[in-house]
């Protein structure tokens, strides 16, 4: 499927960030080929498996509800989880568990229906709320643009209310659920582009745009 580009995807100002976002969105939706394996060796994250097996390592921790070592990437379920003597459990979907996230969408007119996602996932299409659709969701308020230059109101009530601390416990359980490299740049990539959204919504000087 062909990347969303959204109405401003030459913003110059908030380019980066929305770069950044889309990119780690992309990479907890998608399976990994043969063009993101290269890049990511380019940058120091080396895994000499071939990509099949990184392909079912990803379906394994991401994809399949079932696993032992899956790692929910939907915000509600991720949230009430719990643990065992043999790892992190997690519920199934509830039925309205991402509701206040689709609200948000409703709001920019923002739809999951867009966006690329493994063949692997349960059903049709991802749930509105998995992390991966609320960076593209990010992104494309960022480009959506704000008052003046600042920044749109409504990223900074969604990262407040839907990019937590849950973000970062997300990324440390799928780097120790014994991932290779390939989920390890993920991981990074979904806690660096989290930052920077974050950072500007509070008008941090981390946060790095261009």
């Amino acid at each position: 499927m062909r990347e969303p580009l959204g109405p401003m995807a030459g913003h110059i100002s908030f380019a980066l960030p929305v770069r950044n976002a889309r990119r780690a969105g992309r990479m907890l939706l998608v399976e990994p080929d043969a063009a993101a394996r290269a890049a990511l060796s380019a940058n120091g994250y080396l895994d000499a498996r071939g990509l099949a097996a990184l392909r079912i390592e990803f379906a394994d921790r991401l994809c399949h509800r079932e696993s032992a070592r899956y790692v929910a990437p939907y915000e509600h379920v991720f949230r009430r989880r719990w643990q065992t003597r043999s790892g992190w459990r997690f519920p199934a979907p509830e039925p309205g568990g991402s509701a206040d996230v689709e609200r948000c969408y409703a709001l920019l007119g923002f739809s999951t229906e867009e966006l690329p996602f493994c063949a692997e996932h349960m059903g049709d299409q991802p749930a509105a709320d998995h992390l991966g659709a609320m960076l593209y969701f990010a992104a494309r308020c960022l480009e959506s643009g704000g008052t003046g230059n600042g920044i749109p109101p409504l990223l900074v009530e969604f990262t407040q209310a839907h990019l937590g601390i849950w973000v970062e416990e997300f990324c440390l359980l799928l780097i120790r659920s014994g991932a290779g490299a390939y989920l390890h740049a993920v991981a990074d990539a979904v806690f660096e582009a989290v930052e920077r959204i974050r950072c500007l919504c509070t008008g941090s000087e981390r946060a790095e745009v261009g």
